[in-house]
């Protein structure tokens, strides 16, 4: 993903462009399972923060259809997903308070927390973090 479009390395395709533009600054503070966020841009928009909960190395046993017999490994899958609209809206500061996605129990070797902002209307990533949890349900 580039800019929030598809883009995969290849003979026809040229570099992707780099926006040029200031993305903003993206602190995201995680406290059991409270989360805190803080955008800072130099323009005033509108926002969601997305959350995601990903689960790593996960092996599934496909149980019907042409491949029912065989597994399939990933190295991420979605387990759990929210999006908020920011507290103090139209502004170039904007703020969150919210809890991390509930997800069921699955079996994953490790679990990943993915923040990132977006337009109102738009789910193309502004700036994104992420990085290892250890998770509790």
């Amino acid at each position: 993903m580039v800019n929030g479009n598809a883009w995969r390395r290849g003979f026809f395709n040229s570099e992707p462009q780099v926006a040029g533009l200031d993305s903003g600054l993206l602190t995201v503070a995680i406290s059991g399972r409270k989360v805190s966020a803080e955008f800072k841009k130099t323009t005033l928009m509108e926002g969601n923060l997305n959350t995601a909960i990903l689960g790593t190395g996960m092996v599934v046993k496909i149980s019907a259809g042409e491949n029912e017999g065989r597994t399939a490994k990933h190295n991420f899958v979605v387990l759990g997903y929210s999006q908020q609209l920011s507290k103090n809206n139209k502004s170039n500061n904007m703020k969150w308070e919210m809890r991390l996605p509930v997800i069921k129990q699955f079996d994953s070797q490790r679990y990943a927390f993915v923040a990132w902002v977006s337009k109102l209307n738009d789910p193309s990533p502004l700036q994104a973090v992420g990085g290892w949890v250890k998770i509790q349900n």
